[in-house]
């Protein structure tokens, strides 16, 4: 893991030192989260601090491993990140992940929108939609969790894209605690389609579209798989 001064070099690079400077940025959840880092510091709360600086080195290589890929893909990235607040920043970031996890992967693919990633696959091609779930409390309960995401899957099943071939990917942690999130039945019963959860959370959430059921480390028609995506 990157100290966080080797992480601001790096995000001075890549974002432009005005991101980290300017007045502008203040308030962005990114500018929060390194400051957090500094405050678990200064506090003595190394387990903290050590997890906020570990998100923003995730984050470091995410961006590296796109800019090294195509550097137009960063450009689209870059701007929804700047736009982003504490509403769509951790969607984007979901993104970001899955862009280089993909990347790692090997995989041939573009990011569109609607859904967010179309990946190149025999005989048709398949496809990512990200979203996020806010869990600002440590102490969430399974009914507030229960609620998050059928609330998520049902918003995401009402669009034209939600069919056999596209994967909604949902990032569940999106607060500071450590402390692991409650546990629920599978599948979620009052969603009215098969929608399963893959892994639990607070590490993937990732459902599979549509009324057929397949396991998302297959999101292929010729069998092959995406291959494992760590969180960020």
């Amino acid at each position: 893991m990157a100290t966080l001064a080797e992480n601001l070099a790096s995000l001075a690079s890549i974002l432009g030192k005005a991101f980290l400077d300017s007045p502008k940025y203040a308030s962005h959840p990114l500018r929060a989260c390194i400051d957090a880092v500094y405050g678990h510091h200064l506090s003595a709360r190394p387990a903290l601090r050590d997890l906020e600086n570990a998100r923003v080195s995730l984050l470091v290589a995410n961006l590296r491993q796109i800019q090294g890929h195509d550097r137009r893909m960063l450009a689209v990235l870059k701007r929804q990140l700047f736009t982003s607040n504490e509403d769509t920043y951790f969607g984007v970031r979901l993104e970001i992940s899955v862009a280089a996890s993909l990347i790692r992967a090997g995989r041939t693919f573009l990011k569109t929108e609607s859904p967010d990633f179309t990946i190149e696959s025999e005989p048709d091609s398949v496809f990512v939609e990200c979203t996020s779930i806010h869990l600002t409390r440590p102490t969430t309960t399974a009914e507030d969790l229960y609620s998050k995401l059928t609330s998520a899957v049902r918003a995401k099943g009402a669009t034209s894209y939600c069919n056999a071939r596209t994967a909604l990917f949902i990032d569940g942690r999106t607060f500071t605690s450590i402390r692991p999130l409650p546990s629920l039945e599978w599948p979620l019963p009052s969603i009215g389609t098969e929608w399963r959860l893959s892994y639990p959370l607070p590490t993937w959430a990732q459902f599979w579209y549509g009324p057929t059921w397949r396991t998302p480390r297959a999101v292929s028609t010729s069998g092959s798989t995406l291959g494992s995506m760590p969180h960020p």
